[in-house]
């Protein structure tokens, strides 16, 4: 579909043209989804985002400048919200080593006495977590 086409598929959305939407989501839904699936590596995530990416897309039309560049404009956005995901699903591995306990450990005072006196379940399961995280992180 040439540009002028897309031009016109977008004003006619614009004004209203649910046909028109209808267009530009057949010459674009491939690519949106392709896009989708390759971040997510999920079908379902992908047609969710899929989904989330054309209502944004309807919704914020009015604010696409150049027209003819519904395409590339549609699949940033789907980008966009599949690196959303993406961000939120990725765990954040600490440093186990580096955790400030030192501080609790010295002030012991003000512990549990459950707490200090499993000082060695602490250290075994410590050692497990470091084990299990070390494994997560060569896969």
């Amino acid at each position: 579909m040439e540009e002028n086409q897309i031009r016109e598929l977008v004003e006619g959305i614009k004004q209203g043209n649910q046909q028109a939407f209808e267009a530009l989501y057949q010459l674009s839904s491939k690519s949106v989804y392709f896009i989708c699936l390759s971040f997510l590596g999920n079908e379902e995530d992908a047609k969710d985002v899929m989904q989330d990416t054309y209502m944004t897309a309807y919704r914020e039309i009015y604010s696409l400048n150049d027209t003819a560049k519904f395409v590339p404009w549609v699949n940033q956005i789907a980008v966009n919200k599949c690196r959303n995901i993406v961000i939120k699903k990725t765990p954040v591995i600490m440093d186990i080593d580096n955790i400030d306990n030192q501080q609790l450990e010295e002030n012991e005072n003000f512990l549990p006495e459950e707490y200090i006196s499993q000082k060695e379940k602490r250290k075994l399961v410590m050692d497990i977590m470091r084990e299990r995280l070390s494994d997560i992180q060569y896969q």
